[in-house]
């Protein structure tokens, strides 16, 4: 009987947000999933808080990547801190 393998997985080593994109590297993995940041929301200081991506990087089990909070069905939205403090 053949089993098959299944790609371990062990975590998020870093996410870096550049100037209209976002690179995560995945712990395990040679290559880094790149995305285009389509539109931002910023919080009450200015900063940009809501990340929204032009393609779903998160896994279906993950809620946090790195430092940020992720949501998404069709394309991940990343979330920094607080997101209550966000403007919508």
């Amino acid at each position: 009987m053949r089993r098959s393998r299944r790609n371990s997985y062990t975590g998020i080593t870093r996410v870096e947000i550049g100037e209209g994109v976002v690179v995560i590297h995945r712990e395990g993995k040679s290559a880094p999933v790149i995305a285009k940041i389509l539109g931002t929301d910023n919080g009450e200081d200015g900063k940009p808080c809501r990340y929204f991506l032009d393609r779903l990087v998160h896994r279906e089990s993950e809620t946090r990547l790195g430092g940020y909070e992720v949501r998404g069905a069709i394309s991940t939205v990343l979330e920094v801190g607080d997101s209550s403090t966000c403007n919508v």
